[in-house]
């Protein structure tokens, strides 16, 4: 078996029909085409062709977690990606960052993200190929504190705000 085009190499097919070549150098990003053809007692087979893309996996956004409702300030957005990539973030934050060697990024605001519900849509390139896009979808809400009585320091008595009092009268409408 040849296989020619994009990608060649030589393999000898198995008693199970299968055949693989290992090729000396990954094929990067991008589209391809290959053709193969089997060879078998002086007979050629007609070739076989395939077209396909190895596409660049769309980044991960970690930080803020999808669906999440986070009490207090949001201040970090960071994810995970192919390294060397850079990606973009748009939506509640707009900015680029490249993926580090470890295969994360971060952003750290400048400005804490405001009260209310957020999204932000990220996408990495890598040279001339462009991931799909990746969503979160979070809300920033306040914290919210328990009502609590406040105690006297003498007494563990619980003080409750007075009730204003209540003055009832009746006027008698002047006789005439």
């Amino acid at each position: 078996m040849t296989l020619t085009g994009d990608a060649s190499g030589t393999a000898t097919v198995a008693a199970d029909g299968k055949w693989s070549v290992k090729l000396d150098t990954a094929l990067s990003y991008g589209e391809y085409s290959v053709s193969a053809t089997q060879a078998k007692d002086g007979q050629n087979s007609k070739a076989a062709k395939s077209s396909f893309k190895i596409q660049l996996a769309a980044p991960a956004i970690t930080t803020p977690a999808d669906g999440n409702t986070f009490t207090g300030v949001q201040s970090e957005i960071a994810g995970t990606g192919v390294a060397g990539a850079t990606v973009k973030l748009s939506g509640s934050v707009t900015e680029n960052v490249k993926v580090g060697a470890d295969g994360k990024w971060s952003v750290v605001l400048d400005e804490a993200l405001s009260y209310g519900s957020h999204s932000i849509t990220a996408v990495q390139t890598s040279g001339e190929t462009t991931s799909t896009s990746e969503k979160t979808a979070f809300k920033v809400s306040l914290l919210h504190r328990r009502s609590t009585r406040r105690k006297t320091a003498r007494s563990s008595r619980s003080i409750r705000p007075r009730r204003p009092s209540v003055a009832s009268a009746s006027t008698v409408p002047p006789s005439r």
